[in-house]
């Protein structure tokens, strides 16, 4: 007991330090890990093994944090624990995303979302959603990626979950932009504005506003864009968003090249570059020495541009970005030429030609991709439209046939007290027993209508969940319309305390806890 005790205290103390002293807490978590091996405290390996994970991945030790979690995956084929195995998988998924193993993290994100949609964890399958969209973003697959990202903003808008809403309307911008899209990309820029002052998050604020500021520097609205860029840095300083700050500045350099102001320019982009050395990010140092190069070419200062555009073709290499390289190598030819070293212009003009076209071929299919998207939304909004329209027309004919049923049991109560009181007139008896046969034809209407407009859904509920009584299963289809406890209780002739049992025992059949909605289940069932 002393030993489970002091294991446990180990795993408590290395949490609460993963992120403030990730090599502290990796070797607190080792410690733990032997101690809860010698003792074959299984539950407690795999959490050692999670937090390990998590401290390498923050140290970027990217092969041992795999292996950790692979080790974990391992024991848990052994002893299933659902809740950790799907952890597992989304931190492995984090790591591939960040190893640019893309579709290894796509197929782990994807089994974490059916994990949580047979748990009825909705949100939680909305996140995952939301990153398996940004997986399909950075596979250039732009279409998939905007199917994620609008299923992910359902769920989170249906959740009133404000934060996620607005970073997945600001997601949607950005794949907009990238398909060219501006009009739409302006318009879910501005949302997520809106969304994110509403939740009062400044760093996002200011992201959304840079967003804006690149749309309005491509469609060359200068002025524009360089207020928006300008109020992105101001947001992104108060809040300490290293990140953003670094795009805001690039993008406000860059519009002030355009603006003929070299001199705000060139200061803009230094800054941009400065941080972008203390992030080590290759590709803000690729896009902020691209920008320098290009300011000292047009002062003729070659050495000078040249040495920083040379720099910039370094890290865009190491990242593979064709786009940038395809810059680099144009501005590195004119730049030969322009000194007179046509040896070396001809070498970048070669190169230039050679990224040209999978540049060209990139573009091309975003553009495809963009009309694609454009034609089967509006095909798919006209038939929403249609379903909608049916479904709406069954919903109020049901609606209509429980209200019948509810007369039904005003009727059933009247006989009730009719047979409680002397018999004053037979004839009055017999003519409320001939209503009740009416009234019990329209309780089969209401099942035919309801199978009509949700087809198998009480028959894979039975087969799914075969101890589910005939009351459960009528209560289900209720739920699944969205009617109240009150109104239950009055349909189905039976108390609202009545009620609340019965949804207890579902629960208890369908495996679910009290946090899951049920009508969310039901309805994703």
């Amino acid at each position: 007991m002393q030993s489970v005790n002091h294991v446990n205290t180990l795993i408590k103390k290395s949490n609460a330090l993963r992120i403030t002293d990730s090599e502290r807490s990796l070797e607190i978590a080792g410690e733990a890990f032997t101690l809860a091996e010698d003792a074959g405290m299984i539950g407690e390996k795999i959490m050692c093994l999670l937090i390990m994970a998590v401290c390498l991945d923050r140290l970027g030790r990217y092969d041992e944090a795999k292996e950790r979690l692979h080790t974990a995956l391992h024991i848990l084929e052994k002893h299933r624990d659902p809740v950790k195995e799907n952890n597992a998988r989304a931190l492995l998924a984090n790591i591939y995303m960040e190893t640019g193993e893309l579709k290894k993290a796509r197929d782990l994100y994807l089994a974490c979302a059916e994990h949580y949609r047979k748990s009825g964890h909705q949100l939680n399958k909305g996140v995952m959603f939301a990153l398996i969209a940004n997986v399909y973003t950075r596979l250039t697959d732009l279409d998939s990626a905007l199917n994620y990202h609008f299923k992910s903003l359902k769920i989170f808008q249906d959740h009133k979950n404000l934060h996620s809403e607005a970073s997945t309307t600001h997601n949607i911008a950005v794949v907009y932009s990238e398909l060219g899209d501006l009009t739409h990309a302006i318009e879910f820029f501005n949302r997520s504005l809106k969304l994110f002052t509403e939740v009062g998050d400044q760093g996002f604020m200011a992201n959304s506003l840079n967003g804006l500021a690149n749309i309005y520097r491509k469609t060359k609205q200068f002025d524009k864009g360089l207020d928006f860029a300008l109020q992105a840095i101001e947001l992104n300083e108060a809040a300490g968003n290293t990140n953003g700050m670094t795009c805001a500045l690039l993008t406000a350099g860059k519009i002030c090249i355009e603006l003929g102001q070299d001199k705000k320019a060139l200061d803009f982009a230094n800054k941009s570059l400065l941080l972008a050395r203390k992030m080590k990010s290759p590709l803000f140092q690729a896009k902020a020495l691209h920008c320098i190069g290009n300011l000292h070419a047009s002062k003729k200062q070659h050495n000078q541009a040249l040495n920083h555009l040379k720099n910039g073709l370094e890290y865009a290499e190491k990242i593979d970005s064709k786009k940038i390289k395809h810059k680099l190598h144009q501005k590195l030819s004119a730049t030969y030429e322009a000194t007179g070293d046509y040896l070396n212009a001809l070498f970048h003009h070669k190169q230039f030609q050679k990224t040209k076209e999978s540049v060209f071929n990139e573009e091309s299919d975003k553009r495809i991709q963009m009309l694609k998207i454009r034609f089967e939304t509006e095909q798919k909004e006209n038939e929403n439209r249609i379903y909608r329209l049916k479904i709406d027309q069954q919903r109020r004919e049901m609606v209509a046939l429980i209200r019948t049923m509810t007369e039904q049991n005003d009727l059933i109560q009247s006989m009730q007290d009719a047979m409680s009181q002397p018999v004053k007139s037979m004839s009055h008896l017999t003519l409320l027993v001939k209503e009740r046969k009416e009234l019990l034809k329209d309780s089969a209407e209401f099942h035919k209508q309801f199978n009509k407009a949700f087809p198998g859904f009480i028959d894979n509920l039975r087969q799914a969940y075969p101890s589910l009584t005939r009351q459960e299963l009528n209560i289900c289809a209720m739920i699944r319309l969205e009617l109240t406890s009150q109104e239950i209780a009055k349909t189905l002739f039976i108390t609202k305390r009545s009620v609340h049992w019965h949804r207890h025992q579902i629960r208890k059949k369908l495996g679910i806890d009290s946090q899951v909605d049920l009508g969310v289940f039901l309805k994703n069932h």
